[in-house]
């Protein structure tokens, strides 16, 4: 009876423990949530985002900043690993973005203090690729830093998809080069695809692969399906994409995108990802 006693009380501990990992997992879960941007109105860009980790808590890390003379910084970043110790950096990333912005002269200049940044506080073996783009939507004109990261992609208005002109850097905390950026443009009523691997890493259930020219084709055909019913159906179009490629299976990391489409002034304002309010 004792030896029985003893046992029920440890599986009241183990149940209680198990609980309070839960609430703050939660509450990392919500915090994370709440990071995201929240109703970002940009003159001049139609926007739509997606964010899902694969866990409680993701490393992927997506932002839209208002910026000087009517520009917005677009970044999506993805941290080497996943769950708290990612998410923990996710939320360094928004941190340093958003303080380091309005004193940063360049684009190269605040991404370059960022990766001088994550060089001196991630731990061994650790890093983090981005894209940082910041565009202009009266002209369209873009600087672009990627730091490792899977090519941004551009739809055209006939539905063509062309790789965006980027620069070639290493991921940020790996070295202290300078950061390398590139110029390009898009014209209005095209849509720029930012996104994070965990995309065009997706595998079927016979193990293929969506990749980067699988990617590529889906935007292409999303466009000509979607064409004129705005940048919401575009996106829930490859929300699905991700979801018919695991059939209902868990996924085994963060999916992330970011659209813009460069429109008429005015737009409506950002709906972040579903979710945000639970």
């Amino acid at each position: 009876q004792y030896e029985q006693a003893e046992l029920a009380w440890a599986a009241r501990r183990q149940a209680q423990a198990h609980a309070a990992i839960e609430r703050e997992l939660e509450r990392a879960r919500q915090l994370q949530r709440r990071l995201l941007p929240q109703e970002v109105h940009v003159p001049g860009l139609d926007l739509a985002l997606h964010f899902e980790p694969c866990l409680w808590v993701g490393g992927d890390y997506l932002d839209v900043v208002p910026a000087t003379g009517g520009r917005a910084l677009l970044v999506v970043g993805d941290v080497c690993g996943k769950g708290m110790q990612a998410a923990l950096v996710t939320a360094s990333l928004h941190t340093w973005i958003h303080a380091g912005l309005s004193n940063a002269e360049h684009l190269s200049d605040l991404i370059g203090s960022l990766n001088s940044y994550l060089g001196r506080t991630l731990p061994p073996g650790s890093f983090v690729t981005m894209i940082a783009l910041l565009i202009d939507p009266r002209t369209g004109e873009l600087e672009c830093v990627n730091a490792g990261h899977p090519p941004p992609m551009v739809v055209d208005g006939r539905g063509v998809v062309r790789q965006l002109h980027t620069s070639v850097n290493l991921p940020l905390g790996v070295g202290d080069e300078a950061m390398v950026c590139a110029t390009d443009g898009v014209a209005a009523g095209e849509i720029l695809a930012l996104y994070t691997d965990g995309l065009t890493e997706a595998r079927d259930e016979a193990g293929r692969m969506l990749g980067i020219d699988g990617l590529r084709d889906r935007l292409g055909s999303i466009y000509q399906a979607s064409h004129g019913q705005g940048i919401e159906r575009f996106a829930d179009q490859l929300r699905d994409v991700s979801q018919q490629m695991y059939a209902g299976r868990l996924a085994d990391d963060d999916q992330t995108f970011l659209l813009a489409m460069v429109t008429s002034p005015d737009p409506a304002p950002v709906r972040g990802p579903p979710g945000n309010g639970d």
